[in-house]
């Protein structure tokens, strides 16, 4: 039936999409997503359900061209993907993220 047959609008799909740029961005993105992997039982049923291997949650890329073409397959599935910030804790870190993931 789903949400048209019930007379409402169909919900916002949206997802957090962690992503890392520039020197250190694979070793961040296993970081956080190894992390994420063992952080309670839910997490860890959760991963385990998705059955991906590790490496294969999130993105990281050397340039905004890389970033861009990966976050087209989340914006083609998700209504609304949300780029998870992975940079290093500077201010020069975190703008090269921001600007290769915006619009």
């Amino acid at each position: 039936m789903g949400a048209p047959g019930s007379r409402r609008s169909a919900p916002i799909v949206a997802s957090y999409v962690r992503v890392a740029v520039g020197p250190g961005a694979a070793q961040r993105l296993h970081g956080a997503e190894r992390f994420y992997r063992t952080i309670n039982e839910a997490h860890r049923m959760h991963f385990a359900a998705m059955d991906v291997p590790v490496g294969a949650v999130g993105l990281a890329a050397s340039q905004r061209s890389e970033v861009v073409q990966a976050l087209a397959g989340y914006h083609a599935a998700l209504d609304l993907p949300i780029v998870r910030v992975l940079a290093d804790a500077d201010a020069n870190a975190l703008r090269a993220v921001a600007d290769a993931a915006a619009p």
